[in-house]
This record gives structure tokens, C-alpha cells and sequence, in this order.
């Protein structure tokens, strides 16, 4: 999948998520009536921000505030002239969608993160893991006369007999 894809799928999301609870809302409505009308739209913005991080959850929060204030708000089928009940209402669902929008986007970031993280440990991990490249004879020499070599600061000399016991010498 595409990234235009991917991007657009989390709006979908935000769609469809929105227009479920919509439906949901609408079934609801005999036994609910005028109590919590935007809550069920809460549930939309935690999907939609869960799944596509900020912008899907800040496109179902303005949704959910829309058709809620215009299905479920008195005066119904209108955006005019709500109660200041309703107004605090709509601002609290309008913060909470926002917060959840955000903690959505926080999570998703450093998930993304994490998996950098991991990719970068398991590349570094194998190219630990690669086994050294083999030395030439002609090299090995110049590595065993170097550690052969007495310095003369050094306080004792290692001897070949020592080397091979460290692996180093044949």
C-alpha cells in the first residue's frame, strides 16, 4: 500500500467510524432522547485517532460535533441558538476530541520510533554477528611480528608460547 493510500485510509476510518456512530446514535435516540447526545461520538474520535493518529481524529471530532449539534441538539436540524448547557457541552466534547487526538498522535509517534529503534538494533546486531574477514597469511605475519615485538617500555615480553595459548599464535 501506497502512502497516499495508507493516508487516505485513515481518513475513511474517520468516516466510516463517525457515520457508525451516527447510525448508532440515531438507533439510540428512543431510549436516550435529549441525555448525552454527543456521547456516542466520543467512541468515533478514539477509534479514528487510535487508527490514524491527528488529523483522522480531529476530522472525527469537528463530525461528531456537527451532527450531533444539528441531529441530537435542541433546536434539532439547526446550528442556531443553543442553550448554554448545550454550548458547554459541545466545548467539552470538542477538548476531549482534541486530547484524544493528540495522546492518539503521541502513541502512534513513538511507536514509530520504537520501530526505528528496533530496525537500527537488528542491522547493528548483524553486522556484529558477521563473521570477521579472513586475513591474508601475509597480513597474519605482520600481526604476529607486531605482538611478537618487545617494546622497550614493555616490562614483559610475550612469547609465542603465550600467544598461542591467548588463540593468537598458531
Amino acid at each position: 500500500m501506497s502512502a497516499l493510500q495508507a493516508k487516505w485510509s485513515r481518513y475513511f476510518v474517520a468516516l466510516a467510524a463517525t457515520a457508525v456512530a451516527l447510525t448508532g446514535r440515531f438507533m439510540l435516540d428512543p431510549s436516550l432522547g435529549d441525555v448525552a447526545p454527543l456521547l456516542v461520538f466520543t467512541l468515533s474520535v478514539v477509534v479514528a485517532a487510535w487508527y490514524g493518529g491527528l488529523g483522522p481524529g480531529l476530522l472525527a471530532t469537528a463530525l461528531g460535533a456537527l451532527l450531533g449539534d444539528y441531529f441530537f441538539i435542541e433546536p434539532f436540524y439547526s446550528f442556531y441558538a443553543k442553550p448554554y448547557s448545550e454550548q458547554i457541552e459541545l466545548g467539552l466534547f470538542l477538548c476531549i476530541g482534541i486530547s484524544v487526538s493528540i495522546l492518539s498522535q503521541a502513541r502512534l509517534s513513538l511507536e514509530a520510533k520504537r520501530q526505528q529503534l528496533l530496525a537500527s538494533e537488528r542491522e547493528a546486531r548483524g553486522q556484529r554477528d558477521e563473521p570477521p574477514a579472513r586475513l591474508l597469511p601475509s597480513q597474519l605475519m605482520g600481526v604476529r611480528k607486531t605482538v611478537g615485538e618487545r617494546s622497550p617500555s614493555a616490562t614483559s615480553r610475550t612469547s609465542p608460547s603465550r600467544l598461542s595459548r591467548l588463540n593468537c599464535w598458531p
